[in-house]
């Protein structure tokens, strides 16, 4: 029986590997923070940008970065009506939209944002708040709160209602599916010559270190293959990176590299 059970697990994980392998399963899929964020900002965006609080929050060497974003934001969460031990993932879009998702109260934030003299937008499908000078909106949807430019924020409410978001642009998607999930990541939709788009994740490495992943997803193998060598020459010279290897798989280029933690972009 002992011996029946051993094969049975070998076939389960057998069943498992070939299920991602056909359904192009990543760590980018629809149940990670990332895409689920980037399934909310217009098409059009140029970049998303993404932090993994939990994760920072309960790793001793990142705790710092995360205490410096906190000791300044604090006063901003509490006028959102955010706890911050509430916040789970937070992001930015290139329009300047931040959005932070977690355990959020829709009360909480209408009474921090009536004592600051917001308007409600009732009307609204969602839960929806105008700043006095109107250049502000704030949106809450089901656990996902936008703050940002009208404009933008605007635009993010149009994706929820069905246009078309980020994670809609294929080779946006390409890219997602080559990297690894980390504590960090920026996703890039700006064309760029043969470059489609392009990615990078920082995960810990170490105390000090950080390992980075960088995917560019170009129009051809042979755009792919040409560039290969001055991207190589790009990160090497990068200060504060090192071991830089750089590989070539058809129409992707991909870096690793390892970098000091203190590198590690700001956040929002």
């Amino acid at each position: 029986m002992k011996h029946l059970k051993i094969i049975n697990a070998f076939v389960l994980i057998a069943l498992l590997a070939l299920l991602m392998t056909i359904t192009g399963c990543s760590w980018f899929n629809n149940e990670y923070p990332v895409m689920r964020l980037a399934e909310k900002i217009p098409e059009r965006s140029l970049f998303l940008q993404y932090w993994d609080i939990d994760k920072m929050l309960n790793d001793d060497d990142l705790f710092n970065a995360y205490d410096e974003w906190l000791t300044s934001h604090e006063s901003w969460l509490e006028g959102l009506g955010i706890n911050y031990w509430n916040v789970h993932y937070i992001a930015e879009s290139s329009d300047s939209v931040i959005i932070l998702q977690g355990d959020f109260r829709a009360n909480d934030i209408s009474s921090a944002l009536e004592d600051r003299s917001y308007t409600e937008d009732v009307t609204s499908k969602w839960r929806h708040w105008e700043s006095p000078d109107a250049t502000e909106w704030v949106v809450f949807a089901n656990d996902v709160l936008f703050v940002g430019p009208k404009s933008s924020v605007s635009d993010c409410v149009d994706v929820l209602d069905g246009d078309e978001s980020f994670a809609d642009d294929e080779f946006v998607i390409d890219v997602m599916d080559e990297l690894p999930y980390g504590i960090s990541s920026i996703i890039h939709g700006e064309k760029d010559r043969y470059i489609l788009a392009w990615g990078e994740t920082y995960e810990k490495k170490g105390s000090e270190e950080l390992k980075v992943t960088t995917v560019y997803r170009f129009m051809g193998n042979g755009a792919a293959s040409s560039d290969e060598e001055s991207i190589k020459k790009e990160w090497e010279d990068k200060e504060g990176h090192r071991d830089v290897k750089v590989s070539v798989n058809g129409k992707f280029v991909k870096v690793t590299a390892v970098m000091d933690q203190d590198l590690l972009e700001p956040l929002p």
